[in-house]
């Protein structure tokens, strides 16, 4: 009678600990399934919020495409209006060659004049470049007179959007040096912005610069 007790009694034990040991097993799969399910489930906020964050470039690309193309469809709207003002000229403004050559002439000096303005303003805004640049650049020996040309394309803002390399100076290193602080300088002009139909005009679509430290 005593031995039979003891027998069930260990039997009993036996299929206790065989059950909590499958409690465990089912409470570690679980726990497993959970951290799987949860490292998926970040994954995916992960990619989704990458997708977001390219839709969002490149909707802000298409719109800048779609107001220069805007622009450019205005300029020639402009122009079409000059033109037509042209050719609807009163016929007697045109009957004296003279008047017509002194006229010629006077808005080839306004246009020199303006070209020249220009220049001179674009030149400003190079060397203030050239000098935020060469404030970043980091070069430990004679530079030789080297001279690499770099055409950069900016936002209205500044920031460095593109830049290519027009004309090595011949010394990778060099070279590499300048884009490095042309990188570091950004965004430029950034106490003397220029206006935006200035920056539309020279800085929109890449000026060359060259640097010659």
């Amino acid at each position: 009678m005593g031995r039979g007790t003891t027998k069930f009694k260990e039997k009993e034990r036996e299929r206790e600990a065989a059950e909590k040991k499958r409690q465990r097993e089912q409470a570690r799969e679980l726990k497993e399934r959970e951290r799987e399910r949860e490292a998926a489930e970040k994954k995916r906020q992960r990619e989704q919020a990458r997708e977001l964050k390219e839709k969002e470039r490149q909707r802000l690309l298409e719109e800048k495409e779609r107001q220069r193309e805007e622009q450019r469809k205005q300029r020639l709207a402009k122009l079409r209006d000059v033109q037509k003002a042209v050719e609807n000229y009163d016929e007697d403004a045109r009957a004296s060659e003279a008047n017509k050559q002194k006229e010629l002439e006077k808005q080839e000096a306004v246009a020199r004049a303006a070209q020249s303005l220009a220049k001179d303003k674009l030149d400003k805004y190079i060397n203030a470049i050239r000098a935020e640049v060469l404030a970043k650049w980091a070069w430990g020996e004679e530079s030789g007179g080297l001279a690499v040309y770099y055409e950069i394309r900016l936002s209205d803002s500044g920031d460095v959007i593109n830049i290519n390399i027009s004309r090595p100076s011949g010394n990778p290193a060099y070279d590499e040096s300048v884009r490095k602080a042309i990188q570091m300088a950004s965004p430029l002009m950034r106490n003397d912005l220029p206006d935006a139909t200035f920056f539309q005009r020279y800085f929109a679509d890449g000026v060359n610069i060259e640097f010659k430290f």
